[in-house]
């Protein structure tokens, strides 16, 4: 890892923590200044603040009948071959079948 690639990390988790005061206080300013991946980041940042900001205390309902529909979907069985069972099955089989042609291949 170069260094520059670990200065980003480090003032990427300082502006995540920076971001809702001053960001100039931040201890790498210096370098979120110069580096444009990390300006990038700091203005997602700012923007996702701003559009959560914006969506106050506003509470969103789920649809009357999600409850229901999920419950149905849980009682409802699982279709014959479409678990993970029959996959688990044949990656087992295939594995043997390799580790036999590298073995044979082998001697």
């Amino acid at each position: 890892m170069r260094s520059s690639d670990l200065t980003c990390a480090l003032a990427r988790k300082l502006t995540t923590y920076a971001i809702a005061g001053d960001a100039s206080s931040a201890p790498l300013s210096g370098h979120v200044e110069t580096c444009l991946r990390c300006q990038a980041y700091r203005a997602e940042l700012s923007r996702r603040r701003r559009q959560l900001g914006e969506l106050g205390g506003r509470v969103e309902a789920p649809p009357a009948d999600l409850v229901d529909a999920i419950f149905a979907d849980l009682d409802r069985p699982e279709p014959v071959g479409t678990g993970w069972v029959p996959w688990a099955g044949a990656a087992v089989a295939l594995s043997v079948m390799v580790w036999l042609a590298r073995r044979r291949l082998a001697a």
